[in-house]
């Protein structure tokens, strides 16, 4: 239904309800006939499936909640509004009926209530903060409001509550323009907050009057809290009578109040019967009672924001404690404190999954296997997360299969869900508090009175998945043995867990104790080179599934085509185990962590075609969208594909044309001899140094100091002989030396933070990546390498003090950081050497130079072997260097103009991994399969283009570096300017036309440019 027809049917429902008012019937109007025949056709009209034909789109709210509202409106799964609906010439200014919308959809994290009657709609925003001066009916959080009498002027505004509009995200863009009105803090962050502060109170309050172990306080903290958010979550679903702050009320002060809190626990332990509430050492600790009347007070009103548990759903406490868990205790002399410490989660890898992704994962493996399978064998469905976390996909995962029981047995009771959490669901992690926020999140699913809960200690688990308990010596690695773990699930006819879903941890193994990389070495196939052990968690996986079991993750897409991610390609491949690629490319999923991710589903069976998405458009256009509307975009690949080699795919749109760019040609590979990173020296302060006074400012960027910062630039300009103005080179006369100016470079040092004399023999002009490795280009030299070495070999202590004295005192000034590099290896003769010393005969070679991410193919040359270049990790980037077989009979030149063509560039930012704000890896895995025209000299046609091409980009290189010598927007630079463009395009036009390209193709080509 379009605007325009909306309208229409809008004015009708109007025209109807005026004739009920002049026959004045509309006063007999109670809730559910308003909401029939007036409020859900409105909707209807504005886009909504009411009636949820095709999804879930408009629910009634749970009655578990206390102050809960009327209807949900969703997309994709996603809250986008909630309607509390009223009968008609109900009066809506009565301020509770604003209040109770508002504060349930803050509670429930969504920005967007909505109140009516029909004879008025009121538009709130839950995020504005709003005082007891401005009810929030008056003004506050007051969006607009339209009377029924404006509904057909006032369209426009209305439409912004239609489903198209909340797609395109129009009430939020105009919510934008509303004004500087502040927002109130989101349910996730104000909870969040207040539970470091609480946790503080009580660590510091505990410690005060306790002596306690630093694990005993932080378990017993967190008992304590976790018991608090049970009771009041058990009190805002109507189970429990308000206990806490009736407590407060009547406590005198006669015996403390950690005493009565502790009788509630007891009473709480004998109604519900869960690990929970059974005795616990914290119970017999003291403390003082204003730090628990605080925590208490605060658990119902905090600075004026109102909780109400029983709308807070599991997946935004979920993500709440994910972020709780990034902050450890710390427990000093005399107080204890909880410092804000992300490492302790982030350096475990783990990253708290968003909502909408949990949802698709569960949806594909999961609902896949509820429609594939009987009844019978769903009510012994085994799900497992394998890394839990606080347990926000085995809380969707319980939601999938408890949704499946009430449809099939219209009647579910308190059985079945029992029966679901103890018999379907299984976790496992390496944070024994993360278990206890899964258990208790689960526990939640059950609460509908006041009965004995399921203990889930046997179901979720803490223990290290990737070690199991029978290898020796490992005892204190919390190993777990699956097999003797879960016996229920592997004694079956058909073995192993039927689902297994999660978001593992992103950890290199650079971090891991080597004991735990030698384990992993023996026992993985995947763990190759530098890996990360997402890995090995998802060649686990495959191994725990049973015969034609389902897995789902969320994990790097980096493993398609790393050298590292071999391994488990070669076992994928091998297994034909995958089924269905999501790739979210340069499109960030993670708040706060700039990851580049995928979604990765396996099938323990032969699959003979794989389902490939591209989302990253996509997700960049609706950020906290769903993703299952880009199915119909979907290609199809066939498994044979895929192999031990990079994984490349491209979009549907392309894919024909990629292959028509491969037909017949070579591949890049083939005509190199050799494809080489730059140096990594391990300690880029000492080697590389500074030509000019401005890059040797900004090498002094850590000092903070500005009197140190003064002293170092002085002694730069004293180094330049000009002490009142910076000029460019520091490259100065050197009067009463024992050797010539010309023999020596005068460099600034930002490990000695001065100038020092160095021999220009084994000092070299430095690239780094994208900064200085241009297209058909070298930017200007700033920066120099001290290199060590001759003929690839290290140079001697005795040649380096009778030819290279300079830097032979240069280096032994700098001889303790050199020594104690990589925790103290380079203690050895060899100390002034780098770490890793590779390729170090090839850098005077003429070479192609690349770097290794860059907007667009950046390829250079060169040609006489001067320039050295960094590896990755350097700072703007590393680079490589290309030499091409020896017996190669076209021209670099020819290669050259191949390379930056829009044609091949085209061709490799298809298959290439893309990076943030337009940026395309360049690395070898994907220059190695560019496709290149072999032409053959002999033939007179050939030789012709062969030829014209490389003049081409002679001429090109000649331009840009006049250009790169110009005053820039002069006459002259405009012109080369005007020059380059006109090259290009002609080398850009001869490639199409040695590939074979027709005018369609070429459009397509060219398009993709200003994509």
């Amino acid at each position: 239904m379009d605007k325009q027809e909306a309208k229409s049917n809008l004015s009708k429902l109007i025209e109807k309800y005026l004739r009920l008012v002049n026959e004045g019937r509309h006063k007999a109007y109670n809730e559910a006939q308003t909401v029939n025949e007036f409020i859900l056709p409105m909707l209807q009209f504005l886009g909504w499936d009411i009636h949820n034909i095709h999804a879930d789109e408009v629910t009634p709210e749970e009655r578990i909640s206390k102050g809960r509202v009327d209807w949900a409106f969703r997309i994709d799964g996603i809250p986008k509004f909630f309607l509390e609906a009223k009968a008609l010439k109900v009066d809506l200014d009565i301020g509770r009926w604003a209040e109770q919308a508002i504060n349930y959809s803050w509670n429930k994290g969504v920005a967007w209530a909505v109140l009516t009657d029909f004879e008025a709609i009121k538009v709130f925003n839950a995020d504005i903060s709003h005082s007891p001066q401005s009810p929030l009916n008056k003004g506050g959080c007051l969006f607009f409001e339209i009377p029924v009498s404006e509904y057909l002027s006032r369209f426009d505004q209305l439409w912004l509550l239609s489903k198209e509009a909340f797609k395109e995200g129009l009430l939020d863009k105009e919510a934008e323009k509303w004004g500087k009105k502040v927002k109130r803090t989101p349910v996730n962050e104000k909870l969040f907050q207040d539970m470091m502060k609480w946790r503080l109170l009580l660590t510091k309050g505990f410690h005060k009057a306790n002596k306690l172990s630093s694990h005993e306080l932080d378990e017993g903290v967190q008992r304590v809290l976790d018991r608090l958010i049970f009771i009041r979550t058990a009190e805002d679903r109507r189970i429990e009578p308000n206990t806490l702050i009736a407590l407060l009320r009547q406590h005198d002060g006669r015996k403390p109040l950690i005493k009565s809190l502790s009788k509630i626990f007891r009473d709480f332990d004998e109604g519900y019967n869960s690990k929970l509430f059974e005795p616990h050492y914290s119970e017999t600790w003291d403390i003082d009672d204003e730090a628990l009347k605080t925590v208490i007070n605060g658990l119902y009103d905090s600075e004026g924001y109102k909780y109400d548990f029983s709308a807070i759903s599991a997946d935004v406490l979920g993500g709440i404690y994910e972020q709780y868990l990034g902050h450890i205790l710390k427990q000093a002399k005399k107080r204890a404190s909880v410092k804000k410490e992300h490492s302790k989660r982030k350096e475990q890898g783990i990253y708290y999954t968003p909502q909408f992704i949990v949802d698709y994962i569960v949806k594909n493996t999961i609902g896949k296997y509820l429609k594939e399978k009987k009844y019978r064998e769903i009510m012994d469905i085994k799900v497992l997360d394998p890394a839990c976390g606080s347990g926000s996909f085995l809380i969707k995962a319980y939601d999938e299969i408890a949704s499946y029981f009430e449809r099939k047995d219209r009647q579910p009771n308190l059985f079945t869900k029992f029966r679901i959490l103890t018999g379907n669901i299984y976790g496992v992690d390496l944070d024994a508090q993360a278990v206890e926020i899964a258990q208790l999140n689960l526990l939640f699913k059950t609460l509908i009175g006041r009965s004995k809960l399921p203990n889930l200690a046997g179901k979720i688990r803490v223990g290290n998945s990737l070690i199991s308990e029978t290898d020796e010596g490992f005892s204190d690695k919390k190993p777990f043995n699956y097999e003797t773990q879960f016996p229920e699930v592997f004694n079956r006819k058909n073995p192993g867990f039927d689902v297994i879903i999660g978001n593992p941890p992103y950890v290199r193994i650079q971090t891991l104790p080597k004991d735990e990389v030698r384990y992993f070495s023996n026992k993985f196939e995947s763990a190759r080179g530098n890996y990360d052990i997402y890995l090995l968690f998802i060649e686990q996986a495959y191994r725990l599934l049973r015969k034609g079991g389902i897995a789902g993750f969320i994990l790097p897409n980096k493993f398609m085509v790393s050298d590292y991610g071999k391994g488990l390609r070669e076992l994928l491949s091998r297994e034909h185990a995958v089924w269905k690629i999501i790739d979210f490319g340069d499109a960030q999923v993670f708040e706060g962590a700039t990851t580049y991710t995928m979604l990765l589903f396996l099938q323990k069976t032969p699959n003979k075609e794989i389902l490939y998405i591209s989302a990253s458009d996509y997700l960049k256009r609706n950020p906290k969208g769903g993703i299952d509307e880009l199915e119909k975009e979907s290609v199809r690949i066939g498994s044979e594909k895929l192999r031990a080699e990079p994984w490349s795919f491209a979009t549907s749109r392309h894919s024909e044309l990629l292959k028509k760019i491969e037909k017949g040609n070579a591949r890049f590979e083939d005509v190199v001899g050799k494809i080489f990173q730059g140096l990594v020296t391990s300690a880029d302060k000492i080697y590389i140094l500074h030509k000019t006074l401005q890059d040797a400012r900004h090498s002094l960027s850590p000092i903070t100091d500005s009197e140190e910062r003064l002293d170092a630039e002085s002694t730069l300009r004293q180094a330049q002989g000009d002490r009142g103005r910076a000029s460019e080179s520091v490259m100065v006369n050197l009067p009463n030396l024992d050797i010539q100016k010309d023999e020596v470079l005068a460099l600034y040092s930002s490990s000695l933070e001065k100038i020092v004399l160095l021999e220009k023999e084994i000092v070299h002009p430095l690239l780094k990546g994208s900064l200085d490795i241009r297209r058909y280009n070298i930017e200007k030299i700033s920066r120099y390498i001290l290199f060590p070495y001759k003929n690839g070999k290290l140079i001697s202590q005795q040649d380096f003090e009778k030819n290279y004295p300079h830097c032979w005192k240069y280096l032994l000034e700098n001889k303790t950081t050199l020594a104690n590099r990589e925790k103290g290896k380079m203690k050895h003769s060899g100390w002034y050497g780098y770490v890793y010393p590779k390729s170090l005969s090839l850098f005077e070679t003429p070479k192609l130079l690349t770097p290794s991410i860059a907007k667009q193919a950046s390829f250079s040359y060169d040609e006489k072997g001067e320039y050295y270049f960094v590896g990755s990790g350097g700072g703007g980037g590393g680079g490589y260097g290309i030499i091409l077989k020896e017996d190669l009979k076209l021209s670099p030149f020819y290669i050259l103009a191949l390379l930056n063509s829009r044609l091949l560039d085209f061709y490799l930012q298809n298959i290439s991994s893309p990076f943030r704000h337009g940026y395309f890896a360049y690395n070898k895995q994907y220059i190695a399969q560019l496709p290149i025209k072999l032409l053959d000299l002999s033939k007179p046609e050939d030789k012709a283009w062969h030829d014209e091409l490389s003049v081409l980009a002679k001429k090109m290189l000649r331009l840009n570096r006049e250009l790169h010598s110009a005053s820039e927007n002069t006459d002259k630079w405009h012109e080369l300017k005007r020059e380059i463009e006109k090259r290009d395009g002609l080398i850009d036009e001869r490639v199409y036309t040695i590939y074979g390209l027709t005018e369609e193709e070429i459009a397509i080509v060219e398009g993709a440019k200003h994509d």
